[in-house]
């Protein structure tokens, strides 16, 4: 396509997006670097030779010697490995070798049998009871594990590729066994690519530090059968997932031949390990994994899958489901995100990220995205999600036993906040006659459709959902929504092929059966945003069900000086305003979800929903 011909055509399209998303995306994203090239600091770095190391090497006539042939300096200093001090320098020269080797092209595989040399005399540093060389240590035993997974590669994690027989190093072969902590069930499949964290550079993530601990913080992509809640599959990961993983390795006793185990572990499932005897944390790195995902988003597509999902509604309407976005349990509380217009689930992972900062919420709680094309009439959407919620508690609960499970949280942004509040009312008869003038069972549709308008008008309050959060959700419309930008984005939106036919169906067979109010076609999710529109008066009429806690997170772009006449550039707050609901004022634009002080906020009602246990309903 000529390119100012398609900057004409998708113009339009990108100033509604601009408009009516209200800056729904953060930049929040990782870019490649090269692990190799060293980044001094204050403290010790891979490849560096301290002064009390060099000068170990002087005193044994090594000098710059050792540049040329490494083993065989490692060899003679292993000899004398008892001092403390010879062990740090061994682990030093074996790093600037093999780094070295590595920049220039190993054709040996000597720089990984420096490596695991390197990680070898760590791991005892490690254990060393005067704990002077517990920070370097941590360090070089991190920067070795990480270098190894890099260059075997699939080998170490991918059972179906065969592992090296053996390693030979300076004074022992090493034995190479690899193993996972995550039960073959939770994740059905393979990791399709393990990668160190240090290869990337996170941009505009939240403020959150890596967790220091044993082993190497990596992202690990899943490689499963592509699948959904409700695709007919078992519940698992969908293909493509990124997941925060730490590789650890282990060593055996002293030996000749020294086995070593590589360990995989799923850092959302597993918080420690025991290691030598005593327990001790996991390195992890909760933000990378997300950046990384957004990255392979912004190389695969020039749209976002939002933009795309409301654009081309029909195409994306089989996608509709629920996403676990961690390893799927029955222990954890779900939380479960629901995405606003023109967005999708990466639309969480500011929010996502830094609730994994908190270790008692990784404990307790998973994560899950409803993923659907923005276009369709809220009133259908929010079925879908009825739908889909309730596949899911069929899969994973069938007996309802599992009581956690029973305390669901549904945190939806914007137009999904009004899908979410459908959740907690209930539908009915009164609901029902606004449209139809004859019962449902006398309509002229196929028993298929006459579910689907069952399940969107007959309904009741969700019994697994106890508490719901909104983020700059429009509860009385948006003005936007009427505006010549609503007008502009309705021309756009597409909808699903589905909800078109049972459209036609109704109107062309069951006209008689229609309420004047019926007769108009449904539109699409920007006319359920109007002020006026059916929905918003609907949801005016249908109230929320009390037993369920309600909590508001409002946007001030203004700087929150005057919050009652203020507004998110999207949403005013007499919309976003419900009488009665505790709330909180942040000053942020529509994009609440990505402002740390909405992060802190839904941080809180996380924990504070940890003090209200729940029966099974």
């Amino acid at each position: 396509m000529p390119l100012i011909p398609a900057l004409f055509r998708w113009a339009p399209v990108c100033l509604v997006l601009i408009l009516l998303g209200g800056g729904c995306s953060t930049p929040f994203s990782a870019v490649s670097v090269n692990p190799l090239r060293s980044v001094p600091t204050p403290e010790w770095d891979p490849g560096e030779i301290s002064r009390t190391s060099q000068s170990i090497l002087d005193a044994r006539g090594w000098g710059v010697a050792w540049q040329s042939r490494p083993s065989s300096a490692v060899a003679v200093l292993e000899s004398e490995i008892v001092d403390p001090w010879v062990r740090r320098a061994v682990v030093e020269i074996a790093l600037a070798a093999a780094i070295d080797r590595q920049r220039h092209g190993d054709r040996r595989q000597e720089c990984d049998e420096l490596y695991l040399c390197a990680a070898e005399h760590s791991a005892d540093l490690k254990g060393d009871r005067s704990n002077a060389f517990g920070a370097f240590a941590e360090r070089a035993s991190r920067y070795a594990v990480s270098r190894l997974v890099d260059r075997h590669g699939q080998a170490l994690w991918d059972f179906r590729a065969a592992v090296p027989p053996f390693l030979v190093g300076p004074r022992r072969r090493y034995q190479l066994f690899r193993e996972t902590s995550t039960p073959p069930e939770a994740i059905p499949g393979h990791w399709r690519r393990v990668v160190p964290v240090d290869q990337f550079r996170v941009l505009d993530g939240p403020p959150i530090l890596p967790i220091s601990g044993l082993g190497a913080a990596c992202v690990g992509k899943v490689e499963t059968r592509r699948a959904r809640l409700g695709s007919g599959d078992e519940l698992q990961l969908t293909d493509g997932t990124w997941l925060p993983l730490t590789v650890t390795v282990e060593f055996g006793p002293e030996a000749p031949m020294r086995r070593v185990h590589f360990r995989v572990h799923d850092r959302k499932r597993t918080e420690v390990v025991d290691a030598g005897g005593r327990s001790r944390s996991l390195a992890g790195d909760f933000v990378t994994p997300f950046a990384v995902r957004t990255r392979e988003l912004e190389q695969q597509n020039f749209l976002s899958l939002g933009l795309l999902g409301f654009l081309q509604g029909d195409r994306f309407s089989e996608e509709t489901g629920l996403y676990p976005l961690e390893t799927p349990s029955t222990d954890k509380i779900p939380v479960v995100f629901v995405h606003g217009l023109m967005s999708e689930p990466n639309t969480w992972r500011f929010l996502h990220a830094a609730l994994l900062a908190d270790p008692e919420i990784r404990q307790k709680y998973q994560f899950w995205a409803f993923q659907y094309p923005s276009s369709t009439p809220v009133q259908w959407s929010s079925t879908r999600l009825r739908q889909s919620l309730a596949l899911w508690h069929e899969r994973m609960d069938p007996e309802g036993t599992h009581t956690n499970l029973n305390r669901m949280v549904l945190v939806g942004h914007s137009m999904g906040g009004l899908l979410s509040r459908m959740q907690i009312v209930r539908g009915g008869g009164s609901l029902y006659r606004h449209y139809f003038t004859r019962p449902i069972d006398e309509l002229r549709v196929g028993e298929a459709r006459r579910q689907m308008l069952r399940d969107m008008f007959f309904f009741e309050p969700n019994p697994r959902v106890s508490r719901v959060v909104f983020i700059c959700v429009p509860h009385r419309g948006s003005p936007m929504a009427t505006d010549w930008p609503g007008r502009a984005a309705r021309y756009f939106a597409r909808l699903p092929i589905t909800a078109l036919e049972l459209t036609a169906d109704l109107v062309t067979f069951n006209r008689d059966a229609l309420t004047a109010r019926g007769r108009i076609s449904p539109g699409s999710s920007i006319d359920s945003l109007r002020p006026d529109s059916d929905v918003i008066r609907m949801l005016e009429e249908l109230p929320m069900e009390p037993r369920v806690q309600v909590a508001s997170i409002i946007g001030c772009q203004d700087g929150c000086s005057d919050p009652a006449h203020s507004t998110d550039g999207v949403v005013p707050y007499w919309s976003s305003h419900l009488e009665g609901v505790p709330e909180t004022v942040i000053p942020s634009d529509h994009s609440g979800q990505n402002h740390p002080q909405c992060a802190e906020q839904v941080r809180k009602l996380l924990l504070d929903h940890l003090q209200f246990p729940r029966v099974s309903p």
